[in-house]
């Protein structure tokens, strides 16, 4: 993707500004009681991602939010063995952001910002189509989906189904049923 489009977290590198507008992204989510019905278009959804070749790459995730994050803190996921993610509230002085990525997407006025991050390499976005990111915020905002749908990074290789535990203020965790 020799796009011109940054996005912190997944082709800019983050900052502490980043992060905190992530938090008060993340803040300001419905729950995920508040989702309306958008099957009629999740089929035209799924056309955007395939023409552009990024069906490998990303995902969609419907937005909500489970807590309030404090100040200083980012909604980080870390992977643990057995097969499990475990999603809190971490201070942002206990992580290194250079070793950060997006995870999951939300589309602002000024386009698509992480409120959810994972360690590691950011993902690789050559094969994806140029095209990807403004077509996916058209259809978004031509549908009214920027505070329903959120872009998600896949995890390579995919995993099996999993379920997600609401741990209250402590986060969630997803796990394999």
């Amino acid at each position: 993707m020799a796009t011109t489009v940054q996005i912190p977290g997944l082709n800019r590198a983050l900052t502490e500004s980043d992060v905190e507008q992530s938090r008060q992204l993340y803040n300001s989510l419905p729950s995920d009681e508040a989702q309306p019905d958008i099957e009629h278009l999740l089929e035209q959804l799924a056309n955007v991602f395939v023409r552009n070749d990024a069906h490998k790459v990303f995902g969609v995730h419907l937005i909500h939010g489970h807590l309030q994050l404090p100040k200083k803190n980012l909604l980080f996921g870390d992977n643990t063995i057995p097969r499990c993610r475990w999603t809190k509230p971490t201070p942002t002085d206990s992580l290194n952001l250079d070793r950060l990525y997006g995870h999951t997407f939300i589309l602002t006025k000024n386009g698509f910002h992480p409120y959810e991050y994972h360690s590691g390499q950011n993902p690789d976005i050559a094969k994806v189509g140029d095209k990807f990111l403004p077509e996916l915020a058209d259809f978004l905002n031509a549908n009214e989906l920027s505070r329903v749908i959120a872009l998600e990074v896949l995890e390579n290789p995919l995993p099996n189904a999993m379920m997600e535990l609401v741990l209250g203020d402590c986060g969630t965790m997803m796990i394999d049923p």
